[in-house]
């Protein structure tokens, strides 16, 4: 004889870890805008109440201007420090192998920097993917508080109208 659901005595569930003192995250798949004992990345990001989603949204604004500035600073710094210039090619035939050697440093030096903000652009497209419409808005608003406050002037005088390096993953 079979007996229904309902009638079973509570068994734990493979997610059920015991009361370690505070809820469980809750994970939606959906777009939503309960923020109650959402975990975003990990265990260790739970947003309990409304003052842990403020500093949530704070967090995640930081998060995403500051992509914006590094971006900004790597390039500036590749700029400055991993690019030769035409006259400090050398000429003589001699100097191939010293020439060889040193665009190798410098592509190494540029994709460290380049794999640095591949990462950074991926973990905030898994907060993005937390699909917890505060968090999503807070990565947005601090995507473009970022571009506002640390792209050049110059930009806009070059009618430079698109950015090949956005943040759209990378």
């Amino acid at each position: 004889m079979s007996t229904p659901m309902s009638d079973m005595p509570d068994m734990p569930s493979h997610h059920d870890h015991g009361d370690m003192g505070s809820s469980s995250c809750k994970m939606s798949m959906l777009l939503t805008w309960d923020y109650e004992d959402s975990c975003i990345l990990s265990s260790s990001w739970h947003i309990h109440n409304t003052r842990d989603l403020f500093f949530s949204i704070l967090f995640t604004i930081a998060l995403s201007a500051g992509y914006e500035l590094f971006k900004k600073k790597s390039q500036i710094y590749i700029t400055k420090n991993f690019t030769m210039s035409p006259s400090s090619i050398p000429l003589v035939e001699e100097n191939s192998r010293l020439l060889t050697r040193r665009l190798r440093v410098l592509k190494f030096y540029r994709s460290i920097l380049y794999a640095i903000r591949v990462f950074y652009s991926f973990m905030l497209m898994l907060v993005f993917m937390s699909f917890n419409w505060w968090i999503i808005l807070s990565v947005v608003f601090g995507s473009g508080l970022g571009y506002f406050l640390f792209e050049n002037n110059s930009d806009l005088i070059d009618d430079k109208t698109t950015d090949s390096g956005s943040l759209a993953c990378h």
